[in-house]
């Protein structure tokens, strides 16, 4: 099918060009029009594509692939591409530009492709294409636009004689072919182009350098806060470090609002560029302020007391400076093509940082809990939408207006906004569609009808959507401010000149509505009970919800809460005792600031609200968030819960998304999905929209040991409920006294590891010298290959004179030891940052485990061996054959259990792993019976020769003996699977689940 669409393709394509060439000597002449050579050739070209460039299919003009610009100019410069094709069902983010120009002329100018690549760098695509049908450039976007290098940034060239090569015309095809591009392949594309190094660099052919657009201005702001707060510290030497910080961030929020009317024609006159051409920048820029609060209102314009006062002073030459650096005519930024939620994330990261001053300069500095979390998380935006659409979206779905407008959604920790910017767009773009199905109510509700023939929101309209439904808290007052900017933005997205000037006419108010009552500066877990004492309560901007958000508290809460909060964030001794008595519901041992803001949330919802964040993936398994999930398992309906992996960009941190309703349902069944093994990079792209869930029943989930919020898949789940069936017990109830023990953990191992060549050499004290296993590789399914390896083992009461070359040893090794835990005091020595008694290695039967991400792997020990902290030990108690519980903890059945419990994905952090061990159900045999004593000696049996086999394999030499020993280990290991899969009554079905699981390999050492 795809050959029969390649080849229609072709033939149309071939007809055009041959059309082309037959009156080429009149197209080719100044006397055809751009707006002509699109209509007879362009837009054919790209139908035959695969586009909808007449929307002859998508009529809705809120859901087509093409957006097609006629012609759309301002002043001197074109502010939107010609062509800008998107993808089914996103129809937020572009994925490809085209640039149409008339075909006299050269086409590969500087101005051209300055334009062109300026277009797709704003909007984070990789490749844009700029043609006269004559000729097809296909153009690299990943480089900030500089117009004097930016003709090195043409990957490829086609003239119009070559569509009638089928192999040429092919590369366009499976490149710009709708279908193609839906699957990626611009994406794919770019990934093959070779990073500029080397001469080309050396010789400032990319001066723009390879960053992507909010990497770059990102950059850029921080540059221009550090020189404004050098500026106005320099010439107002009073100004203290916090109102510094806030000053210098309206000057840039306003100069950013600025160029975003300008880009969007509100204010088609340009600004910017200008100041300081009557002579004074600052007093234009002042000036002009003063008059634009009258007609938008809002924080941004807002007269400050500080800023705005008349002995405020700047260093105006360098304020121009920065102003002709940020002006449109200069800039690569467009603010017409930047996507709000990427400003969103900019300054979300920009925020990080504070101006910190001394008596005499200023400088700018990360904040500390920046520095300890190492950086600022900001959330992606498929994840942003993701959480929405599936909590405000799935609430407001099917209602109409009047019921959306008593509903209250919420951020209780909203950053620079980006929750509340994805909240605002699903309701502007849910109305909208809502009034285009009930034409009839449009018009009376305010809604505009314009030349597409579909009804469009007022600005009125989308006012009173932003002040009936949004709301947001944060500690951060700039963060405030930003996420009040970045609302105001989005408002105005879609208005022009005119339609601003209509409203003014109409309803004679600002552009744009105060939202002090609806985003607010707060400590969201922090209320004024905290302290009797006032300096406190503003020091950590304590928050009272009845107070800030009285009708809404009374009216029971927010209908949905959503966000990302921070993870890890410092609090002082008297804020964690607050924190621990507010919420001693979920008070474990260690609790994460986020843990505080799920608890807070459930708190501030209504009965029937929707909660969903994106948090630490340890929430799903951690020990210490286990009776949160309890919690949330007993008050909460379940809705989702999706293991993500990584998808913050420049760090690993593993996180998870959760989607709950305040309101306990009957059978719930808990949608999970794992989507931990996708790269980051690929995530993006469509498939989070496409997961493939399976369907929990949430009674049942609780039921896991410690409450786990498993991802695994249904069929895992049902094996855990099947294990559970038969009489049983937890591994831990099996075990002696001691429980299951980590090893020590030496505190250097060149000091106190050693071979006994070393410990000879240095006549070391034999008494206190161990044999010691150190890690996995030693320690096989029922086997050990011992390692010549000692460890220095001595006890508080040990005399150090009375160890003297023991003593001597570690002298020489004193400078390089640099753990707390080690001491070297007048008559004790500790040599061990994690000691354990000695008693617990000197067994004569105990269990050895490996215990990894994907299974356990245990071997049975009787020298008398300690082990490091990679290992684990155990001792089953006398009644219990320790070789019995090996069998099965060794079987397949048990690695499918396993990875059900520890999340495969290998993010077990060390101390869950023995709780995971611990709560594994062992079978309990009646030996009184003796068909279950006869299975129970049976299986011992078998792994007594598979203690005999492996010893044999591991240290045979000819190729014949270690086939014929690894056959019959394998044999072996299959019949004790066979044999632990009757144990627990596993159906066929069942068993063929557990086969399709990874196989415990039987391991050797090759010496």
């Amino acid at each position: 099918m795809a050959g029969e669409f390649f080849e229609a393709a072709f033939e149309q394509v071939k007809k055009l060009s041959q059309d082309f060439d037959s009156n080429k000597g009149y197209y080719l002449s100044p006397h055809y029009q751009e707006s002509e050579v699109r209509k007879d050739f362009i837009d054919k070209f790209f139908i035959a594509l695969g586009w909808d460039v007449n929307h002859e299919t998508q009529k809705n003009p809120f859901q087509q692939e093409v957006k097609v610009e006629r012609g759309v100019i301002a002043g001197q410069s074109q502010r939107r591409a010609d062509y800008a094709f998107y993808t089914t069902p996103n129809f937020s983010d572009v994925r490809l530009f085209a640039e149409a120009k008339k075909p006299f002329g050269d086409l590969c100018t500087a101005d051209n492709c300055f334009q062109t690549i300026r277009y797709g760098w704003n909007a984070n695509v990789s490749i844009a294409i700029l043609t006269t049908f004559e000729e097809f450039i296909i153009l690299d976007c990943r480089y900030k636009p500089d117009i004097e290098t930016v003709t090195f940034q043409i990957i490829k060239k086609y003239h119009f004689s070559q569509y009638h090569d089928s192999e040429k015309f092919a590369e366009i095809y499976y490149l710009f072919s709708r279908d193609a591009v839906a699957a990626s392949s611009l994406e794919k594309y770019a990934e093959t182009f070779p990073k500029r190094r080397g001469k080309a660099v050396q010789r400032g052919l990319f001066k723009g350098g390879w960053q992507p657009v909010d990497e770059s201005f990102l950059e850029e702001l921080d540059g221009y806060r550090d020189a404004l707060a050098r500026n106005f510290k320099n010439h107002n030497p009073e100004l203290d470090g916090e109102t510094l910080t806030e000053v210098t961030q309206r000057t840039l929020d306003r100069l950013v609002f600025l160029r975003f009317l300008e880009d969007k024609l509100i204010e088609q006159k340009p600004c910017v560029s200008e100041f300081g051409d009557k002579g004074n920048a600052w007093g234009e820029f002042s000036a002009l302020c003063r008059r634009l609060d009258h007609i938008y209102d809002g924080i941004v314009f807002k007269k400050h007391d500080i800023l705005d006062a008349q002995n405020f002073k700047v260093d105006d030459t360098q304020f121009a400076d920065l102003c002709e650096g940020l002006a449109h005519v200069n800039s690569p930024y467009d603010f017409n093509f930047i996507p709000i939620h990427i400003l969103g994330s900019i300054y979300e990261r920009f925020l990080g940082k504070v101006i910190v001053v001394t008596k005499k300069r200023a400088h700018v500095e990360e904040k500390p809990e920046v520095r300890k979390a190492g950086g600022v998380y900001y959330t992606p935006d498929y994840i942003v939408r993701y959480i929405v659409d599936n909590t405000a979206g799935r609430l407001i779905a099917g209602k109409s207006p009047i019921r959306i407008a008593a509903m209250r959604f919420a951020d209780v920790a909203c950053g620079s906004g980006s929750f509340l910017l994805a909240l605002y767009d699903l309701l502007l773009r849910y109305h909208r569609d809502w009034y285009n199905k009930h034409s009839s109510k449009a018009e009376k509700a305010g809604c505009i009808k314009r030349d597409d023939g579909y009804w469009h929101l007022s600005l009125q309209q989308k006012r009173e959507i932003l002040l009936n439904n949004i709301y947001g808290v944060d500690i951060d007052h700039q963060a405030v401010e930003v996420a009040q900017l970045s609302l105001y933005l989005k408002l105005l997205e879609e208005e022009t000149t005119a339609s601003a000037h209509d409203y003014q006419l109409e309803f004679h108010e600002t552009l744009l509505p105060s939202l002090a009552n609806n985003v607010k500066q707060g400590n969201s877990l922090i209320a004024s009970d905290f302290s009797v004492f006032p300096e406190d309560l503003v020091r950590v901007h304590a928050f009272d919800w009845p107070v800030q958000f009285p009708a809404i508290m009374k009216a029971g809460g927010f209908d949905a809460i959503v966000g990302n909060p921070p993870w890890g964030a410092l609090f002082d001794e008297p804020q964690l005792a607050y924190l621990r008595e507010q919420h001693r519901d979920i008070i474990v041992r260690m609790v994460d600031s986020y843990m505080y803001f799920v608890h807070e949330s459930l708190k501030r919802l209504r009965n029937d609200g929707a909660f969903g964040m994106i948090l630490p993936d340890v929430l799903l398994y951690q020990t210490d968030s286990q009776k949160l999930r309890k919690l949330l398992a007993q008050k909460t309906s379940l809705a989702y819960i999706c293991n993500m992996g990584n998808v913050f960009k420049h760090v690993i941190r593993p996180a998870c998304i959760v989607v709950f309703i305040k309101k306990t349902i009957p059978n719930q069944h808990v949608l999970v999905a794992d989507f931990s093994s996708v790269s980051k990079e690929q995530k993006p792209n469509g498939l989070v929209e496409s997961f493939n869930y399976s369907k929990l029943p949430q009674a049942k989930l609780s039921k896991l040991p410690g409450c786990l919020f498993t991802t695994s898949g249904l069929s895992n789940f049902l094996l855990w409920e099947r294990v559970n069936r038969y009489p049983s017990k937890r591994l831990a109830d099996l075990v002696d006294e001691d429980g299951i023990q980590r090893g020590v953990s030496p505190d250097l191992k060149e000091a106190f590891l050693m071979d006994s060549k070393t410990a000879k050499q240095w006549k070391l004290e034999k008494e206190k010298l161990r044999p010691v296993l150190t890690g996995g590789k030693q320690v096989k399914r029922y086997d050990i290959d011992r390692p010549d390896l000692l460890l220095i083992y001595t006890r508080r009461e040990d005399d150090f004179r009375q160890i003297p070359n023991i003593c001597s040893f570690i002298e020489q090794f004193k400078k390089q030891i640099t753990c707390k835990e080690v001491k070297l005091k007048k008559h004790s020595l500790y040599s061990l940052h994690r000691a354990r008694e000695e008693r617990i290695f000197i067994k004569p039967q105990k269990l050895l485990g490996v215990i990894t991400e994907d299974e356990i792997v245990l071997a049975l020990d009787n020298q008398e061996t300690f082990v490091t902290d990679g290992l684990y030990l155990f001792a089953t108690k006398a009644e219990i054959d320790s070789r019995y519980v090996m069998g099965i903890l060794n079987s397949k059945l048990f690695v499918a259990i396993y990875r059900l419990l520890s999340f495969e994905e290998g993010r077990v952090l060390a101390q869950v792993k023995p709780a995971v061990l611990a709560n594994l159900p062992i079978r309990t045999l009646d030996h009184g019976d003796p068909a279950q004593k006869y299975e129970h000696d049976q299986l011992v049996a078998l792994v007594d020769k598979m203690l005999a086999l492996m010893p044999r394999l591991r240290a045979a030499r000819a190729d014949s003996e270690r086939y014929a020993l690894k056959n019959a280990a394998a044999a072996t290991n299959l019949q004790i699977d066979q044999l632990v899969y009757k144990l627990y009554g596993l159906s066929e079905n069942e068993i063929n689940i557990v086969d399709s699981s990874n196989q415990p390999e039987v391991q050797f050492s090759k010496k």
